[in-house]
């Protein structure tokens, strides 16, 4: 199942095939070891905790489509657009294959009827709802990243320390 949220939120592709990515890595891994001494070790634990951040910048760019998916999603957009139809009198007036058409809809389009949000507050915590199962779902991969890049970083930390005896 993590690896099916992993694909779904484009997670799982290896950092280091797209260029863009494995550009962003150095240009982090540069910033990293700025004003240090680079070794084969030093550059290699600087760009573990790069390609952890890059994670991080994509699990946060994926947590920010959902928030604009979810808020632009046809259950919160469309909401009630219908609603009037509820009303006996209102399916009265229509005839009857439009009255069937729209038993349909209704069936398989519910929030077209329902009830309008009464305000922002309430339209507001509809998409807090909708996004908050989808969010949990990336805590995972976050705190992996995060972990990942300060346990490498706390390793640079001390290899720099090792290696400098005046300390």
């Amino acid at each position: 199942m993590a690896a099916l949220n992993a694909i779904t939120h484009g997670l799982s592709a290896q950092l280091t095939y797209d260029p863009e990515t494995s550009a962003r890595i150095s240009e982090i891994t540069d910033l990293i070891l700025e004003g240090s001494p680079r070794t084969e070790t030093t550059t290699s634990i600087a760009r573990q905790a790069a390609e952890a951040q890059v994670m991080l910048e994509r699990v946060r760019e994926a947590k920010h489509l959902i928030w604009h998916e979810v808020a632009s999603h046809t259950h919160i957009v469309k909401r009630g657009k219908y609603h009037d139809l509820n009303d006996p009198n209102e399916m009265n007036k229509l005839e009857d294959n439009i009255r069937e058409g729209i038993l349909g809809l209704m069936s398989i389009a519910p929030h077209l009827f329902s009830e309008p949000f009464l305000d922002d507050a309430e339209r507001e915590a509809e998409i807090i709802c909708m996004a908050v199962s989808k969010l949990l779902k990336l805590i995972r991969f976050e705190r992996r990243a995060a972990n990942q890049r300060d346990k490498a970083l706390r390793a640079l930390i001390d290899t720099a320390l090792q290696s400098d005896p005046a300390e």
